[in-house]
């Protein structure tokens, strides 16, 4: 058995349609191909094909070497960043390409004719597309067609179809990636698009979490999934199945490292909660948990002895000038602290530090307030509480 993937992206259609971002195609294929290919991932890197900005007959030629030698049992995906061009007279659905011309679509786009017509061919019986577009009318209805497109022809009881219209190519603050395929990857990279919990992810629950996650925001994205007898069941990801023990393993491993080699006290709940669910023995969650924390032992020592350093500049002076942090940057280089462990001790270190005690005074006890920045108050108090609402 053989999965193939083509993942085609365009962010460079010429100026008469409303262009994505030049480096939006790179990075949404580079970060789907990682996801798709990873030791969880249905497909082998050689057996991967990317393309950007290609032109209609480059984007042919892909989907004709996609489909071809397939197997019965082969899983494959085509995946396409872009816009998706509806003709005005005829309502024909094309993807446009890099050298796509709105005159003379049947000869510079990819028509959806053609997609069905070359998968349709394939001995393949397990086929997924994913379309990622902005659909637009060309000519004299150059503007978002989304109600007017319906790729319901495309589907098959071997094939399903997943598609979204609307905003999704806009970029947010989200990330750098069109939202749709951003969800799309998250989903699949932590597993939540295991929607029962079998430990495979198909079509219908990858769209359901897409549909789930889309439906927070407040953009106007509506997605779509196509498909005709069982074929929304079609797996995209077959997930390891874990024991109790590795699966709270795993987990430990996660929130340690996300933590820099400790827990915080949400995680710590979060793990208990865990164990509990698992009806893993205390002794047992315990042990592994000591396993794990093993290798994160001697960089936990250089965080601390980082932190005690920063805690003892900032009861000198908070934030800490320039000569001092100077000579926290040598000790970080020193003790071989990424800049993002500094940054995750330094906060810790702020939330935790205890005000600093002032000398007793033998005259007025009133409050001393001094503005920082213009932006924090701090109220240094010997006997009573601060009134908040004095504070502005």
């Amino acid at each position: 058995m053989t999965n193939k993937a083509l993942l085609v992206g365009v962010d460079k259609t010429g100026v008469w349609l409303p262009s994505n971002p030049l480096g939006a195609a790179t990075e949404t294929i580079q970060a789907l191909r990682e996801v798709i290919t990873s030791e969880k991932g249905p497909f082998q890197t050689t057996e991967v094909e990317t393309l950007i900005n290609p032109d209609a007959q480059q984007t042919r030629q892909a989907i004709a070497r996609l489909c071809t030698n397939a197997e019965v049992d082969d899983l494959r995906l085509l995946y396409f960043f872009g816009a998706g061009l509806m003709e005005a007279e005829t309502r024909k659905v094309y993807l446009a390409a890099a050298n796509t011309d709105p005159h003379y679509l049947q000869t510079t786009a990819v028509s959806a004719d053609f997609l069905k017509g070359s998968l349709d061919s394939s001995l393949s019986q397990r086929q997924m597309v994913i379309l990622d577009c902005g659909w637009y009318g060309t000519l004299s209805e150059n503007s978002s067609i989304l109600g007017s497109v319906n790729l319901a022809h495309l589907a098959s009881e071997h094939r399903v179809v997943l598609t979204c219209g609307g905003q999704s190519l806009t970029m947010t603050a989200k990330g750098p990636l069109p939202l749709y395929t951003q969800i799309l990857i998250e989903g699949i990279r932590t597993e939540l698009a295991d929607i029962n919990g079998d430990s495979a992810i198909s079509a219908a629950e990858l769209h359901h979490y897409i549909y789930r996650e889309i439906h927070e925001t407040d953009l106007e994205i509506y997605p779509f999934l196509y498909a005709l007898g069982n074929s929304a069941q079609l797996t995209l990801m077959q997930l390891p199945t874990y024991a109790p023990e590795q699966e709270y393993r795993r987990s430990v491993e996660e929130y340690i490292a996300a933590d820099y080699g400790t827990l915080t006290p949400q995680s710590r709940k979060v793990l208990d909660f865990l164990r509990q669910n698992l009806d893993l023995p205390t002794q047992v969650a315990e042990a592994i948990e000591a396993q794990v924390y093993l290798p994160h032992q001697e960089k936990r020592q250089k965080l601390d002895q980082y932190q005690q350093v920063y805690l003892e500049a900032i009861q000198l002076e908070n934030p800490p000038r320039q000569i001092i942090r100077r000579r926290l940057r040598s000790l970080q280089r020193r003790l071989e602290l990424t800049d993002d462990e500094i940054r995750f001790v330094e906060e810790q270190a702020q939330l935790n530090r205890e005000p600093a005690v002032l000398a007793a005074e033998t005259e007025s006890r009133d409050r001393e307030i001094e503005v920082l920045g213009g932006k924090r108050a701090i109220a240094a108090l010997s006997e009573h509480p601060i009134d908040r609402e004095t504070v502005a």
